[in-house]
This record gives structure tokens, C-alpha cells and sequence, in this order.
């Protein structure tokens, strides 16, 4: 085994018999053994996982490290020998940073530099790679693959030290070389030309993606090869070279090849929708199937690939697509990802920003997306954002008023509250994108214009028994919860709510609702409002002579609330105690809550602050 692991009969010949086994016995060796899942299945249950359980039950105080890929390996095999089963996680940041400024390092000591000269350069050349891709999200989501850390690390060294910052031609570069360039710069020729190995592989890839694979059989990928390339001999011996030579289409366990990073896979694929290919995939498919995940990732790359005219007609396509929940990040990345001449006019730029600021927000609970409109100037994502803000069309809160949210020094409270003077226009969605901002950061004057809008919420339908008033009742409900939530936000942010002339209005107006709205039977009308627990310092109103109506008011929902099975008991008590703050005041005149007060805790984000 050493003599075959070192190649040299002379380096085996030095150690004495059985030292090997001597130090194995006296627990001295860690064994690793790397890429199990290379092995055929058959060989491997037949010669190499009893050999190695013969190893360790001979050996059993020697450390064994092995490692697979899960495709190869049947999970719980080695159990039964006492290994721990665990999943290899990619590389941290610090890491990634720590792995480049060795393999800087190393590159210097192998041309012959000193030790302290190599350690001392190296390092300060691996900051600067790191540095070179810190910002970019996309090469730092490659370089977390310790594999594709090292392309990275190579295309830096081939280019002289200079990172491309265009992702689409980073990837050119890495799978130019592993394809084929760093062969020829070590020397290394071959009778297959690069345009050739780039057609088959454009080919390959492009057929896995839509089969929507990411492994292909060696007969799979002969047979793409051999439509591509009329000679058989040639393909056959083309495959050959790629199973050997190359790093990028590899053959990952006996008869089963995939790419190296399934980002080279989708460049492939994007690359091959530019130059053609035999399945006749144009772009014009990619834009109709933009919402499947398998052509998010083209997409992006065939705009940063192509031609101007051609990155344009994909955006423009997008730009007229109906609202889906991947719109607004399918566009947002389709555009930046093209050339300069696209991204920088202006006009394209303003309907692009427009399209993704009434396209839907994915998510309400749980994630603050924004980050389409994010990547715009801010000053161009918040004016129109907020001229956007209560247009949607798809009964789902928009991209503007998620940016909005994490936002709110760009928010536009006068032009807000000017749309909401035409509610009567608007839908239920429209409404609640609308009085949530007031809600939560609108001046008293702005909540008492609001408190004087009458049917502001709609109308709870009289018969509520009639199941066609299902949905009335829903649209009724919603824009109720999100004005509540934006007056939870507001006693957050500000300390309380009550105790001026508007916000009291609204607030009693809005209290109001929500009692019709609990009339409903049934837990899913109700489901996202009982989220929110009712804050402790939502304060009082400023007319005493009033509390008696609010009390009352509170107790009726809080019995609502209770006779519902998806309501917790600390929040119907919440509503209790809000009700007793009014019954029992103190006698300066001031009310005091009953029990401790809890200390609300401190969000971290804005638009975790205004949830």
C-alpha cells in the first residue's frame, strides 16, 4: 500500500517489516480513505467494506476517517463498525479566507520561494482574492465549495491576480481551464480542440437541466456526444478524455458523470441556449418558464452572456409576464446580470424597477425579502416604490410594500394617506398596503383623517351564515389585521398608541371591526391575526370618560378570542388585562396595568419592528 501510495518502491523499502502494522496496533495511524462512493457498488460490498471491517475490528485503537458522497454510500452501513455518520458542510468565511491563503502559499513554495517569503506573500495574496470576490454574492456562494474555491483561486492566478466581477464570465473562465486551458498552460496538449469539448458539454448540459437531473449515465452522456460529433470513434475517445483529464464533467462513482458545481451546469446550459443546441430551447421558453427553479439561474446567466438586443427582448418578456412569486427576483437578477448598455438606460431601468415593485411579495410571514428592489439606488427604489405602493393586482402585498417595511425613512406618508382618500377605488390588498403605513408611522392628524373614513375595512356581511359571504367576510378581515399589525408596530417604535385625538378615533375604530370581524365562525377567517400578542404599553385614552366603552369593547373580543381553538390563553389574557387597565385606574388619574409588565424585545430589523 505505501509503495503503490508513493510511488516508489525505494521510499516503501525504508521502513522495517510490519511497521505498519505496529503502529497500527498501538493505535498510532489515522486511516482516511477518501471517495468511497468511486467504487462500484459490487466491489466495494464485496472487497472494500470487509477489508475495512476487518481493519478496524484488528485495529480498533487507530482513528478511520472516510468520506462519500451520500449517492454512493448506503446511510447506516458503517454503524455496525462504530463510525459516526456526519454530512460535510461547506466552507465558513473564515475558512474560505484561511484555505486561499494556503493555497497562495503553497503555489509560492512550489516555485522554489522561501519559507518566509512564500508565508509572508501568500498570505497577503490570499486576503486579496478573498477581498476580490467579498461583495459578490455569487462567487462567494462558489468559493464556499472547497473544490470550486480552488478554480476561483486558479483563474485569479491565470489572470494575474484580477477576479472578474461579471459571474457569467468568471464561469467561462473556470470552465474554459478545467476544460481545457490549464492543460495547455502545464504543457499538457491533446488532439481535441476546446470548441468541440465546449459543444458536447453544452449539449450534456443543457439536456440535464431539463430533465431537471443533475447526474447523467455514462451511455447518456455517450449519446449526446455522438449527435453532436458524427465520428463515434472521435466521441468515444472525447469521452474518454473528459472521464480523465478534465475536472469539470466528472465521473462521480463508476458509470454516473455530473458536472463539478451545478453552477457550471446552468452556465453550460445558459451558453447553449445562446449558441444553439439541438433540443431547440430558445429564450423565449426560459421567460415563460422563468417560476421554475431549474431556469432561474440560466436565465440570469444567458442575459449576462448574450447580446445586448437578446438581453433586452428576455427582460422586456419578463417586464410583460403576469405577477408570479418569483417575478420580481427572476427580473431584478436578469437585468443586472446583463451588459452595460442594458443596465444603464434609464428608462429600462425605471420600468424594470416599476414591474418588480408591483410584482408579488413571496413571503408575509417570517422573511423580509426587498432585496429585488434592494439592489437598485435607493433614492429611484424609494420613489417608486412608494408611487407604487396600494397598485397591486394579484390579491398579494406587494415588493414595494415589502421594501417599504425595511425602509421607513423612504416612506411617503402624504402621498400615502392621497391614495387612501380614494379607498373606495381600491381592493382589499390595495387598502391594507395602504393603511398599514398610517398605522404604524402616520402623525395624529393622519389617523383622524383615517378614523373619519367610513366603510374604510368594507363591510361585514349581515347574514353571516350564507357561506357566499365567506370571502366577503375574509376581505373584510384582512386589511382590519394588517392595520392592527401596523398598530402593534407603532407601540413598539414609539412607546404606546393612545392618548391622542386621532390615534384614540382610529384605534377605537379599527377595535371596533375587529369585534364584527370575531362574529365569524370558523378559525381560518381569524388565523393570521391571533399571531400577535397584544403589547403591554399600547397605553390608554386621553377622554376618561370613554373607558368604560373601550372596556367593554375589550371584553367582548377577549371572549371572542376564547371561545376560539387557535387562540393562545396569554393572548385572550392580554386583551383581559388591556380591560383592566381602563376598570381600575389609579388615582392620579393615570391607568396601571394589573401584573408585571413585560419588556417587549428588541427587534432586529426594521421590517422585523413593524411585524
Amino acid at each position: 500500500m505505501v509503495e503503490f501510495a508513493t510511488a516508489s518502491r525505494d521510499q516503501a523499502s525504508l521502513m522495517p517489516q510490519d511497521w505498519v502494522e505496529r503502529q497500527m496496533a498501538a493505535g498510532k495511524v489515522l486511516f482516511m480513505l477518501d471517495g468511497l462512493d468511486e467504487t462500484e457498488p459490487e466491489l466495494r460490498d464485496r472487497f472494500v467494506l470487509p477489508w475495512l471491517s476487518k481493519l478496524v475490528q484488528n485495529y480498533p485503537n487507530c482513528i478511520y476517517l472516510l468520506s462519500s458522497r451520500p449517492v454512493g454510500y448506503p446511510p447506516g452501513r458503517l454503524q455496525e463498525l462504530g463510525f459516526t455518520e456526519c454530512d460535510l458542510m461547506d466552507f465558513t468565511e473564515p475558512q474560505v479566507a484561511e484555505y486561499t491563503r494556503h493555497w497562495c502559499t503553497a503555489v509560492r513554495l512550489a516555485q522554489n520561494e522561501s519559507d518566509e517569503e512564500a508565508h509572508r506573500e501568500g498570505e497577503k495574496d490570499g486576503e486579496q482574492i478573498v477581498a476580490g470576490f467579498r461583495d459578490n454574492p455569487y462567487i462567494r456562494n462558489l468559493a464556499c465549495n472547497p473544490l470550486m474555491l480552488s478554480a476561483v483561486c486558479l483563474v485569479n492566478f491565470f489572470e494575474r491576480g484580477q477576479l472578474p466581477q461579471d459571474r457569467a464570465v468568471l464561469y467561462r473562465l473556470c470552465v474554459e481551464g478545467l476544460l481545457h486551458n490549464w492543460d495547455q498552460r502545464r504543457g499538457i496538449h491533446s488532439e481535441l480542440g476546446i470548441e468541440e469539448k465546449l459543444r458536447v458539454c453544452r449539449e450534456v448540459a443543457l439536456a440535464m437541466q431539463a430533465k431537471d437531473q443533475a447526474e447523467y449515465t455514462a451511455a447518456e452522456v455517450l449519446e449526446v456526444f455522438n449527435k453532436v460529433l458524427p465520428d463515434k470513434e472521435r466521441a468515444q475517445r472525447l469521452l474518454e478524455h473528459v472521464r480523465y483529464r478534465t475536472g469539470l464533467l466528472l465521473e462521480r462513482r463508476a458509470g454516473i458523470f455530473a458536472f463539478a458545481h451545478l453552477t457550471f451546469q446552468e452556465y453550460l446550459a445558459a451558453s447553449a441556449v445562446h449558441e444553439g443546441n439541438l433540443l431547440g430551447i430558445l429564450p423565449e421558453k426560459l421567460v415563460q418558464d422563468h417560476s421554475d427553479p431549474r431556469w432561474q439561474e440560466v436565465i440570469a446567466l444567458y442575459c449576462g452572456l448574450t447580446t445586448t438586443p437578446s438581453a433586452r427582448s428576455v427582460v422586456e418578456g419578463l417586464i410583460a409576464l403576469e405577477d408570479s412569486p418569483m417575478l420580481g427576483e427572476v427580473l431584478a437578477e436578469a437585468y443586472l446580470s446583463s451588459g452595460p448598455e442594458l443596465t444603464q438606460d434609464t428608462e429600462m431601468e425605471r420600468n424594470v424597477v416599476t414591474r418588480i415593485a408591483v410584482a408579488p411579495y413571496r413571503a408575509f410571514i417570517g422573511v423580509f425579502p426587498g432585496e429585488a428592489l434592494d439592489r437598485f439606488p435607493h433614492n429611484l427604489a424609494a420613489q417608486i416604490a412608494n408611487s407604487c405602493l396600494g397598485m397591486e393586482e394579484s390579491n398579494t402585498l406587494s415588493q414595494a410594500f415589502s421594501w417599504l417595511l425595511s425602509n421607513k425613512s423612504f416612506v411617503d406618508i402624504k402621498l400615502i394617506l392621497e391614495k387612501l382618500n380614494t379607498y373606495r377605488a381600491l381592493d382589499t390588498t390595495q387598502i391594507s398596503e395602504l393603511i398599514y403605513f398610517i398605522y404604524w408611522l402616520g402623525s395624529d392628524e393622519d389617523l383622524m383623517v383615517v378614523s373619519s373614513m367610513e366603510h374604510l375595512y368594507g363591510s361585514a356581511p349581515l347574514d353571516l351564515r350564507d357561506e357566499a359571504s365567506t370571502s366577503s367576510i375574509q376581505d373584510f378581515g384582512f386589511p382590519v389585521s394588517i392595520a392592527w399589525i401596523g398598530t402593534i408596530g407603532r407601540a413598539i417604535q414609539q412607546g404606546t398608541v393612545l392618548g391622542s385625538p386621532g390615534a384614540d378615533a382610529a384605534v377605537l375604530g379599527l377595535l371596533g371591526k375587529v369585534n364584527e370581524w370575531l362574529k365569524v365562525p370558523g378559525d381560518d377567517v381569524s388565523s393570521m391575526f391571533f399571531r400577535f400578542h397584544m403589547p403591554s404599553n399600547i397605553g390608554v385614552p386621553k377622554d376618561r370618560n370613554s373607558w368604560p366603552h373601550w372596556s367593554s369593547l375589550l371584553r367582548q373580543i377577549a371572549d371572542r378570542l376564547s371561545q376560539r381553538s387557535d387562540v393562545a390563553a396569554e393572548i385572550v389574557d392580554g386583551w383581559r388585562k388591556w380591560a383592566d387597565t381602563l376598570e381600575h385606574p389609579t388615582d392620579t388619574g393615570q391607568a396601571k396595568p394589573r401584573g408585571r409588565r413585560r419588556r417587549p424585545r428588541r427587534p432586529s430589523t426594521e421590517g422585523e419592528k413593524s411585524l
